[in-house]
């Protein structure tokens, strides 16, 4: 069995339009960029290049719909190396209940787990929107 460890997680936090408003150590530390070249850019940016229309496509229909996003992505490093991650991502709102952003969890990925979790998704409870009650 493997245990994910604390590093494998991270937090990241943007608006409604993409652009990064906060991103923990964690996911700085996942995608080897400083958190001062994260904060204020497009999220979408530092996804790979055959990903990026369907990521903003997904991000876009999440936000329209209001439905949870459970999916695999790749982010790329300054070094042009691809880093797999599952995301967890849901609307958080205002308090006066209108959407105002996206919070994330993306969890880094070995090969392998790419694999099983990309297989498993459809399956899952969060792909059926059970799994972000603020959303």
């Amino acid at each position: 069995m493997n245990i994910p460890r604390k590093g494998d997680f991270g937090t990241l936090q943007v608006d409604l339009d993409g652009i990064i408003v906060f991103a923990c150590v964690n996911f700085s530390n996942i995608v080897q960029r400083p958190l001062e070249n994260l904060i204020g850019h497009p999220v979408f940016k530092f996804i790979a290049a055959k990903e990026r229309t369907e990521c903003q496509r997904k991000f876009e229909q999440m936000v329209l719909t209001r439905v949870p996003l459970a999916t695999v992505k790749q982010f790329v490093t300054p070094a042009g190396v691809t880093v797999p991650t599952l995301t967890n991502a849901c609307l958080f709102r205002d308090p006066d209940g209108q959407p105002c952003g996206v919070i994330s969890i993306e969890q880094r990925l070995s090969s392998a787990a790419v694999w099983r979790v990309t297989d498993e998704l459809p399956r899952s409870r969060w792909m059926k929107g059970a799994g972000c009650p603020n959303g």
